[in-house]
């Protein structure tokens, strides 16, 4: 006899419990709430990807520092609009699900 298929059956069935258990929990009012929210964090502008600086170190060296300021505005003139464009993005996603925006 195969020791791996002894008591099968009742492998069978706690699998297809714990199945039946996940599925109820899946369709829970507060697991879906639950799956909101995460959704509704990574919709957040701080989650979401911003310039930092493409230039290396030793490039900054050899800049003026008016070069290095002019470059830097420009930096934070992409995220802040970036910025405003996720925000629109999170507040029309908890409009349309009517979510709280924190």
């Amino acid at each position: 006899m195969d020791i791996f298929k002894r008591n099968w059956t009742r492998v069978q069935n706690i699998a297809d419990a714990i199945n039946q258990a996940e599925e109820e929990l899946r369709n829970h009012p507060l697991h879906q709430k639950i799956e909101m929210l995460k959704k509704q964090r990574k919709m957040l502008p701080n989650f979401q990807g911003f310039t930092m600086a493409d230039l290396m170190a030793d490039q900054f060296k050899e800049m003026p520092k008016a070069a290095v300021d002019a470059f830097y505005k420009g930096i934070d003139e992409d995220n802040e609009k970036a910025w405003t464009k996720y925000e629109e993005e999170y507040q029309n996603f908890c409009q349309t699900n009517q979510l709280e925006t924190f």
